[in-house]
């Protein structure tokens, strides 16, 4: 989780973000953003909602889901299909990058780093003559919580 001083540096780029796209800022984007920026975990629209109703802010669902696009659409936010058909977000901003094994038994993520499969997905590339943008890993299996049972 961030920091109090971090969390405050988050919200001043969003607020930038805001204020060079000729976007208001609201107090309540910037509930949903502080809410967002407090998890160390994926979530979804839903979570957020229910997080921001069991604090009592009154906060519609359509502005959650509105501020939520804003900050995919300017990066701060990632979308991922971690499960199923419905969407998840991580916090990117002034985060490394990392992959996501995800267990088809039980939903749980584990996020890892790995230099060997930066280096071989460059490789690939140089191989193909392709320009990588980015990408996303997604390994699909059975956590050793899930094997034990």
């Amino acid at each position: 989780m961030p920091t109090g001083i971090h969390r405050s540096r988050l919200r001043d780029h969003f607020r930038a973000l805001l204020q060079l796209n000729h976007l208001r800022v609201t107090p309540e984007r910037l509930i949903v953003f502080d809410e967002i920026c407090s998890l160390q975990t994926h979530f979804d629209a839903d979570d957020i909602l229910a997080r921001l109703k069991q604090r009592h802010a009154a906060i519609s669902r359509a502005t959650v889901y509105r501020t939520i696009e804003l900050l995919e659409k300017y990066g701060v936010i990632r979308r991922s299909k971690l499960t199923g058909v419905k969407s998840h977000f991580e916090l990117t901003l002034e985060r490394r990058h990392h992959e996501h094994m995800i267990c088809t038994s039980c939903g749980k993520v584990i996020e890892f780093e790995s230099k060997g499969i930066e280096s071989i997905q460059q490789v690939i590339c140089r191989e193909y003559h392709f320009t990588m943008t980015y990408h996303y890993l997604h390994i699909f299996g059975i956590c050793d919580d899930c094997a034990k049972r």
